[in-house]
């Protein structure tokens, strides 16, 4: 079986201009529970990330000017593909201490894979096949 990052990952993102402003940001992360949002230029191309860090950051240095999202986001994002296994991808999370991937098709943003949801990819998938041993067994037992 192959475990696909399409699979598993979030198409629904919120996601925000360069010049959004940080405040307003802030207030959505807060308001839709998120850490982080990709930053994507008119054509949906990835051009950074802004996460709870980043604004954290401005937050403790009052002199920070920073008032768009471009002052202050991540512009080197390590992203994943759609098609990339997703063994490899809980790799790069244990191995990067990140809480998500933008996930692109080419160069375009097609949702994003946090920790999150492999954990809950690979639970259902686990209680699936716990589901299936269980049921075979049943029917084993039933018919003798």
């Amino acid at each position: 079986m192959a475990f696909k990052v399409k699979d598993a990952m979030n198409r629904t993102v919120i996601s925000l201009p360069p010049d959004f402003p940080v405040e307003e940001a802030c207030s959505l992360m807060l308001r839709h529970h998120i850490s982080g949002m990709p930053v994507v230029d008119e054509s949906e191309r990835l051009v950074g990330i802004i996460t709870e860090n980043d604004i954290l950051k401005l937050l403790l240095e009052p002199d920070n000017t920073a008032i768009e999202v471009a002052d202050c986001m991540v512009r080197q994002v390590k992203t994943v593909g759609e098609n990339d296994c997703l063994i490899n991808v809980a790799s790069l999370f244990i191995d990067m201490r990140v809480r998500r991937f933008p996930v692109l098709d080419g160069e375009r943003l097609v949702g994003v894979i946090a920790r999150r949801d492999l954990v809950r990819y690979f639970r259902d998938l686990r209680q699936q096949t716990m589901y299936k041993k269980d049921a075979k067994a049943l029917g084993e037992a039933v018919s003798v």
